[in-house]
């Protein structure tokens, strides 16, 4: 059954109302009828089985018929820092980690960003919006996760929740499993989880020694070289596996 998430302002009563863009993808791309039923997402943690009364490119309506609450959230909230990188990959990286369980996304700034690759226009952030929503429906999740606008790392490092981890070539001490199975023990399942993941060529040095300073953790990845879209998707899936998510 198709997936939708709809501002909670178009809901009134048993009555949904889907905007226009929505409406079009109804009407036109999946060219469904009078009687279809779909699930509406409301963003709030809601969900609800709605029959389609009226099909327009414009304007579709329906009739809420089931009401239940969402079942497709982690229950650790993991918030991704990922240094701005190629935009197919970043887009990869997005879609990836909504699918997998990430509640918000903070594109981050470093020294070895790529020049332009910091200025994001109002147009990429909507795209970048409609590939989480589009992700968030196919997976099942019940809310949208967050996607700020671009930051510098320096400007994160100090406010992102605590337990923080970084991924980092240059460590070869801790591992990402011993760390995981320290934070599993002592971090309540409902807490703030935060990761960094550097660009293309990794974070260098200084950034690393800022990043320490501040208390946070990092770790290797093996002995393998991963692209930085690759070691965001690695980083959440082990997470959401060490968190007992990826169970039925």
């Amino acid at each position: 059954m198709h997936r939708f998430f709809v501002s909670p302002s178009h809901i009134s009563g048993n009555a949904v109302s889907f905007p226009q863009d929505l409406s079009r993808q109804i009407s036109r791309v999946l060219r469904m009828s009078p009687g279809d039923e779909v699930i509406v997402l409301d963003n709030t943690g809601g969900q609800y089985t709605v029959s389609l009364s009226a099909i327009a490119p414009t304007q579709t309506e329906g009739r809420i018929t089931g009401r239940h609450a969402g079942c497709g959230e982690p229950a650790i909230r993991l918030t991704l820092y990922q240094a701005m990188i190629r935009p197919e990959r970043f887009e990869w990286a997005l879609q990836k980690c909504t699918e997998l369980g990430v509640s918000h996304f903070v594109p981050i700034v470093t020294r070895r960003t790529f020049h332009g690759q910091g200025s994001v226009s109002a147009n990429r952030m909507e795209r970048w919006r409609r590939i989480i929503r589009e992700a968030a429906e196919q997976s099942g999740r019940s809310r949208l996760p967050e996607l700020d606008n671009p930051q510098t790392l320096e400007d994160t490092l100090e406010t992102a929740p605590r337990p923080v981890l970084m991924a980092w070539e240059g460590e070869t001490q801790q591992s990402l499993k011993s760390t995981l199975e320290h934070w599993r023990d002592q971090t309540a399942v409902s807490d703030n989880v935060s990761i960094f993941v550097g660009p293309e060529g990794g974070f260098d040095s200084v950034e690393v020694k800022i990043a320490q300073g501040l208390g946070v953790g990092t770790v290797g990845m093996g002995r393998r070289i991963l692209r930085s879209e690759t070691a965001a998707v690695a980083l959440t899936t082990a997470i959401m596996y060490e968190w007992g998510e990826l169970t039925p």
